[in-house]
């Protein structure tokens, strides 16, 4: 049941990002995020699992920092005689507040990432026909080299497919400047 409900969260945020990015009801954003998670698995996976690493780590040590902080202020901060007589419940109550305030502003980071790779993965995908990417170049440099890094179990380089994704580009219904109400396909 827990997999099944980060599941849905995972995918619901990749819907409101597709949502925001091309326009589409979220019932579609889901579905077509779902389809590019289906065709990018090894890339975002790489990327989620790298980035949930640093954000553990960078919120276990802003928890650490404010415990210490706290520490250092109950133990000189105060004159000789008027500090507090137990400093252990200061110190949980600072590294736990810290910890808290660490998620909710890394959380925006997360999203940061994930809208990110979501660009990338759709600029690839609608551009790398033509040789147009938007992508800048430290990061088409930095996905080729590691590209290159690819090995498969037996020592021998693995080659990248490129999927023939022409269908399942993402397109928006944009209303007509006339204002008759009909609707052309923008694909973005």
């Amino acid at each position: 049941m827990y997999c099944f409900e980060k599941c849905v969260k995972y995918v619901s945020k990749m819907a409101y990002i597709t949502t925001a990015i091309s326009g589409t009801s979220f019932c579609v954003s889901a579905y077509r995020s779902i389809q590019l998670f289906q065709r990018e698995s090894s890339l975002i996976s790489i990327v989620y699992m790298i980035s949930q690493f640093i954000l553990t780590l960078s919120k276990v040590l802003i928890s650490l920092t404010s415990g210490c902080l706290a520490y250092l202020w109950l133990t000189y901060g105060f004159p000789e005689g008027e500090g507090v007589s137990n400093a252990a419940f200061p110190l949980l109550l600072s590294m736990i507040f810290g910890y808290f305030v660490a998620e909710a502003v890394l959380d925006v980071y997360t999203t940061g990432i994930d809208t990110i790779l979501l660009c990338y993965s759709l600029d690839k995908e609608n551009n790398a026909e033509n040789g147009n990417l938007k992508a800048g170049s430290s990061l088409r440099k930095f996905i080729a080299h590691n590209k290159t890094k690819k090995k498969t179990a037996s020592g021998e380089e693995e080659e990248d497919d490129e999927d023939d994704m022409s269908d399942a580009k993402f397109a928006a219904v944009a209303p007509e400047a006339s204002g008759n109400g009909g609707g052309a396909i923008v694909s973005i």
